[in-house]
């Protein structure tokens, strides 16, 4: 013969009292243990807004209301579950995320961070990558004749410029700008109204003091990108990749350069390499003398990447600095 029993088990500070006494579990002691995990993660700090983020006035005392209505010692009045997520507590949850997150209105991509995209007057929002192909056939359009703004895809708003340059590669948004100044030159050829004229001439102007200032940040992030951000051999520039575990590193190409794997200094041969090494002052104190781990390599060249980029942006015109953001 056969038995079968069914024990009962809880996790000691998650169970309601009536669990306790009679121990049978029922939606009412499910949503008593829910309430009092919300407890615990708000006890740590993880269920309140920071002061920082948006809409922390809608949340603020709303997870000890919450827990409260769900751990109260009457289980009858406790809510269920349906009615649970719809309780001022969870606003916050869905305010942040109608914010976050949108789906792009051309491609239909689901759930993609608003950074990633134009979100325009009429509330339609647009992916970099659909951005960026509107904005291509635009220009094609303006070589052929054609002329106007980048629209939104509804073709209601125009994408005003700061929102391109933000989302456009630094190269693609030179070439908006250089289509554009090219129609208003070819617009104020043909025009004879002269306060017309001093308008183009003005937009001209300063569509040429952007398109040259956007230029400089396109050879900036190529400089930065190919130069410091790439691992290259020292002597030939050929890039590498592969880190065998000795910090004296011997170039793949035809130049035989022997460098350091801290600071990518030519060192000559493979013995002055070594001797290179044992003693960089861009070496850890604590690493081995030759020997490392990648996750010490790749740190090396981060380490690096930053000091590099410091110095070579401190050689930029400022506003060409603060605008060379990189992915």
């Amino acid at each position: 013969m056969t038995m079968c029993a069914t024990q009962t088990a809880w996790t000691e500070d998650f169970a309601a009292l009536e669990l306790k006494a009679e121990e049978k579990a029922t939606q009412h002691t499910d949503v008593f243990a829910y309430g009092e995990t919300v407890h615990w993660v708000h006890a740590n700090g993880r269920c309140e807004p920071t002061e920082h983020e948006d809409d922390r006035h809608q949340a603020r005392g709303h997870a000890s209301a919450f827990v409260a209505a769900l751990t109260t010692d009457q289980p009858s009045i406790r809510p269920c579950a349906t009615d649970a997520i719809q309780a001022p507590f969870f606003a916050i949850l869905k305010a942040v995320n109608r914010k976050v997150k949108k789906d792009c209105a051309v491609c239909g991509e689901e759930q993609m961070r608003v950074k990633r995209g134009i979100e325009c007057g009429c509330a339609c929002f647009m992916c970099d990558e659909c951005v960026g192909r509107q904005v291509m056939i635009l220009i094609q359009q303006q070589r052929e004749g054609g002329e106007g703004p980048v629209m939104c895809c509804h073709r209601t708003c125009t994408l005003p410029d700061r929102d391109l340059s933000r989302l456009l590669p630094a190269d693609a948004f030179v070439q908006l700008l250089e289509s554009r100044q090219r129609l208003f030159e070819e617009r104020l050829a043909g025009e004879n109204n002269e306060h017309i004229k001093q308008g183009v001439r003005d937009e001209v102007a300063r569509l040429d003091a952007m398109s040259a200032h956007h230029r400089k940040v396109v050879k900036a992030r190529q400089h930065i990108e190919e130069e410091i951000q790439q691992m290259k051999c020292p002597r030939c520039r050929k890039a590498f990749y592969d880190f065998e575990g000795c910090f004296a590193i011997s170039c793949g190409g035809s130049c035989l350069c022997n460098f350091c794997g801290w600071c990518l200094s030519d060192c000559g041969d493979r013995h002055a390499a070594h001797a290179h090494v044992r003693f960089c002052p861009h070496k850890p104190p604590v690493s081995h003398v030759y020997y490392g781990a990648e996750e010490e390599f790749r740190e090396a060249h981060a380490t690096r990447c930053r000091r590099e980029l410091s110095k070579y942006l401190e050689q930029l015109e400022p506003q060409a600095a603060r605008t060379t953001h990189l992915p």
